[in-house]
């Protein structure tokens, strides 16, 4: 016959195994000792027979899969796996696909591999396994993608127009390119050392046309680096001979300057100057490099335009010489008929409907003819 005894021993057999339950057999002459103990075995002393039995639940193991690009250290992440009851959890993480790769801290939430460089995309594959303190696990399979890098593209550069200078000119010189990838550039230029080059490790290059007996050409070439790929881009300078010149050795005297030939027309009825001072013509203009749009110029840069010689005033790109230019100061030494738009200094010279006038003080926009700002010299004498 079953006894209190033997029932409370099975009782706590079932709570030790995690087991769904128990039962006994009695008989109506027990008073009730078999129920009782049954019932203090599960669900301790006092307690009443409905009172539910806790039972442990397993922990949720939780890991995410990565893309990687190698040589790289890969950490395998864990830490946000749980257990429902609290309980305290243990972790293992094992390699279950791809190339071997030596797992570090494998019993930590947070284990590590390193995953070398490759050729083509690879894919490894780990099991993490948690496990709560009464032995129930869970595991999470993740992927780790070792993807292959992206080819490296070369940097574009754009070519650079061939140019003309004369010995002792100064001219800058810039290479314009970018990187595909968005990789930062590196510049280095190759120039002869008797051109005084400076910035040769940047994308603008300063150089000094050297002094040559007769006209000589040169290969200036500018490597251009993202760290990885070098593209090498050449431009062609000419060096001419510096023409004679008077003491300002820019432009011979005036009366050196030819007027372009049957170039003269009367004053119109609006009273403008005669061609040849509307259009004035420096001789000396054809032996400087013409004004180039795209081209970089810096203070002091010589260019020949519109058959005139001009100075920079200071850096200036794309805009053209011309008297009312703020960026150019005209060079050349010849007359021509006032312009409204250009400004004249006190001394200052001009001629208009046929005479010559000379500005009192600084003016711009005021008629010869109608204004005290100037002073009437006599009759205009030919352009030169």
């Amino acid at each position: 016959m079953t006894t209190p005894v033997p029932v409370a021993a099975k009782g706590k057999y079932v709570l030790d195994k995690n087991l769904g339950g128990l039962f006994a057999w009695s008989v109506e002459s027990d008073n009730g000792d078999i129920l009782n103990a049954m019932n203090e075995s599960l669900l301790g002393s006092g307690s009443s027979s409905d009172q539910p039995v806790v039972s442990n639940r397993a922990p949720v193991a939780t890991a995410v899969d990565q893309a990687v690009t190698g040589p790289v250290t890969v950490t395998l992440d864990g830490s946000a796996s749980s257990d429902p009851d609290g309980d305290a959890l243990t972790y293992k993480w094992t390699q279950t696909a791809g190339a071997t790769v030596a797992i570090a801290n494998s019993t930590s939430a947070k284990a590590s591999f390193s995953a070398p460089a490759v050729t083509a995309n690879q894919t490894l594959a780990f099991r993490l396994t948690v496990t709560d303190a009464k032995g129930l696990s869970s595991t999470a399979d993740v992927q780790v993608l070792n993807k292959a890098p992206k080819a490296n593209q070369a940097p574009v550069v754009n070519p650079m127009e061939a140019i003309t200078l004369e010995a002792g000119q100064t001219q800058s010189l810039h290479v314009q390119a970018t990187d595909p990838d968005g990789d930062a550039l590196t510049y280095s230029w190759s120039v002869p050392a008797d051109m005084n080059a400076s910035g040769t490790d940047t994308a603008n290059v300063r150089i000094t046309a050297p002094e040559v007996a007769s006209e000589e050409h040169y290969t200036l070439s500018a490597m251009v680096s993202d760290g990885k790929t070098s593209v090498q881009s050449n431009v062609q300078v000419t060096v001419a001979p510096k023409a004679a010149a008077p003491a300002d050795d820019v432009t011979p005297p005036a009366d050196d300057v030819t007027p372009p030939a049957d170039d003269v027309t009367p004053p119109s009825d609006e009273g403008s100057a005669s061609s040849s001072c509307d259009n004035p013509v420096d001789a000396n203009a054809s032996k400087y490099a013409a004004w180039n749009a795209s081209a970089v110029y810096n203070n002091g840069d010589i260019v020949s335009f519109d058959h005139l010689v001009w100075k920079a005033k200071y850096w200036t790109q794309g805009n053209q010489p011309g008297f009312s230019s703020e960026s150019w100061d005209l060079v050349s030494k010849v007359k021509f008929g006032w312009k409204a738009d250009v400004v004249y200094n006190g001394g200052d010279t001009t001629t208009y409907e046929g005479s010559e006038y000379r500005a009192k003080w600084w003016t711009r926009g005021d008629n010869p003819a109608h204004s005290d700002v100037w002073v009437k010299e006599g009759a205009a004498s030919d352009c030169k």
